[in-house]
């Protein structure tokens, strides 16, 4: 069984970065759209680290061939997100007041 683990963090810049491109792909195009609440789905992994410092990690998981891991239990998680740029304002595609 093939599992990818792909931690939270690097999850979230992932779709700050499909959001931003898709932003900058759109301009200057006539139909533009005010991007409202996004809800992102994904199982993850929840893990105790065994390291003497400890801690948990949250993985996000693609699992292969549609089984599960015998040894982890996944858990599926919603985050809702609503995209804004860091004044406040809404973020609508294809803006041409990015800010820096």
């Amino acid at each position: 069984m093939d599992i990818q683990k792909l931690g939270l963090k690097e999850t979230l810049e992932a779709l700050r970065v499909e959001l931003s491109e898709s932003i900058l792909v759109s301009e200057g195009k006539e139909i533009r759209f005010e991007m409202g609440e996004i809800e992102l789905e994904m199982q993850v992994v929840i893990e105790k680290s065994k390291e003497a410092k400890g801690g948990v990690k949250f993985w996000v998981v693609e699992m292969g061939g549609g089984a599960a891991a015998k040894d982890s239990i996944t858990h599926k998680i919603k985050i809702p997100f609503k995209p804004i740029w860091k004044d406040g304002k809404p973020v609508w595609t294809g803006s041409n007041d990015i800010p820096d």
